[in-house]
């Protein structure tokens, strides 16, 4: 049929590419865009228990609240608080901070 209107026989009919090739297309996409868009910084927020306070980093500066329920719900953090001194172990959301000795 398609020698009836014209087109030849020896081009071929474009395919859409299989799977795998595709998938390594995207694959070095995304890789090339990691040198492109920025990481992101997130700010981090540990409790230190000796002084009863939640120290917030962010971008190089620290801010320092009160240990309480009060303050992760202003900070819109959504994990329940208890003022026991173990408050923190196995919580994956709360790290110790680093304190001062001496």
């Amino acid at each position: 049929m398609p020698e009836a209107i014209g087109i030849p026989t020896s081009m071929k009919k474009l395919q859409f590419p299989t799977a795998h090739t595709v998938l390594l297309l995207i694959a070095a996409l995304v890789a090339g865009l990691t040198w492109i868009i920025p990481a992101g910084q997130f700010d981090r927020l540990s409790h230190n228990k000796d002084q009863k306070q939640f120290v917030r980093s962010h971008v190089g500066q620290d801010s320092i609240f009160p240990a309480e329920q009060a303050t992760l719900d202003r900070l819109g953090i959504k994990v329940p608080w208890k003022s026991s001194p173990t408050a923190t172990s196995g919580s994956p959301w709360l790290s110790q901070a680093p304190t001062k000795t001496g």
